[in-house]
């Protein structure tokens, strides 16, 4: 069956669905999707996204499953602000959410009732009455959880160590190799010395943990007119270290969120997991994991995240763009290493 026979079944079977009455049928691409496919579906005036998930035998993580567990779990916490899954077809990787009309947000968009809205998200996923339901229980631990000090620098160490083993192919390769080599590893090698790690350091307990969407940021969400943001892509969510999370929080570059929020955002998830303060790990973790968002940024040159970007983007290299990309990031935090 060829992709646009697939994509005309789907919205059969929406019809079937929901009763909508058409007599128009149609559906265009989004070209947003870092890792899989976006469409928009269109029957009549009724709109939905089709989102049709990477598959990858060198990646054990079922995407499709993750997500709609995650969406299920956020759903019965009653948030009202993340998409409704409304049909899965685990046979050809197709999951049908929810349109929500609204607009991608720009940094200038940002104010205290943004973060107020980002914050009381996670508040409300994490209420003690719902991490204790078996929809929590079902929940994976998060792509890349970091449960110890140790399991951070691992995590981070190995994106580099990846990046750094590549064989360039070409100019641009061998261009991004080289700012790997010689700007990445001494920056993480420099801020290592503020990080102290402990072979008695024990795993982070589940109590310990939060639930986290995972890749968490205003890059994932869409502000309706009335300013309501809703929060999307959860494919890699689950238990994590609450310290992870706010890292990511505040490393991802797309729309980066001021360093005044910090202490806001780090006071209000330490009441989560019952900690006096995360501030401290957070502090010290934090420039290692600006080192980790330089490396998401140039996934691009890696083969086989190449492939899911490909995939996702229909066929577009961002090569070039992305190591401006993350030389722009690198110079912005680490100017001092330029």
């Amino acid at each position: 069956m060829t992709m646009d026979n697939k994509i005309i079944s789907v919205l059969h079977k929406l019809v079937a669905l929901t009763g909508i009455a058409f007599d128009e049928m149609a559906w265009e691409p989004i070209q947003e999707g870092g890792n899989n496919r976006l469409l928009k579906l269109k029957i009549d005036t009724a709109q939905f996204i089709l989102k049709q998930y990477f598959i990858s035998r060198e990646e054990n993580w079922d995407r499709l499953k993750n997500e709609s567990l995650f969406l299920g779990y956020a759903q019965s916490c009653g948030t009202g602000v993340v998409p409704k899954l409304i049909w899965v077809d685990a046979l050809n990787h197709f999951a049908v959410h929810e349109y929500i009309d609204g607009k991608k947000i720009n940094p200038s968009d940002l104010d205290d009732d943004s973060i107020e809205q980002a914050i009381s998200f996670i508040e409300v996923i994490n209420q003690a009455q719902f991490r204790k339901t078996e929809k929590a229980k079902a929940l994976s631990q998060a792509s890349d959880a970091c449960l110890s000090r140790a399991i951070h620098v691992k995590s981070i160490q190995k994106r580099l160590d990846r990046l750094m083993a590549l064989a360039p192919c070409d100019a641009l390769d061998k261009e991004a190799h080289g700012f790997v080599t010689k700007r990445l590893s001494p920056a993480f090698t420099n801020s290592m010395k503020s990080v102290e790690l402990s072979n008695s350091e024990t795993v982070l307990e589940r109590s310990g943990q939060i639930i986290s969407p995972s890749d968490f940021g205003f890059h994932n969400a869409i502000q309706r007119d009335d300013k309501r943001i809703f929060f999307i892509d959860f494919e890699y969510a689950g238990w994590d270290d609450p310290v992870k999370m706010i890292c990511d929080f505040f490393c991802q570059p797309e729309i980066q969120v001021k360093e005044k929020y910090l202490k806001k955002v780090v006071n209000r998830f330490s009441r989560i997991v019952g900690e006096k303060s995360l501030e401290a790990d957070v502090e010290n973790l934090l420039p290692l994991y600006r080192i980790k968002w330089c490396c998401i940024i140039l996934n691009v040159f890696d083969p086989l995240i190449k492939d899911r970007k490909r995939f996702a983007s229909f066929d577009i290299d961002y090569r070039e763009q992305q190591l401006t990309k993350a030389k722009d990031y690198f110079k912005e935090h680490y100017h001092g290493l330029c």
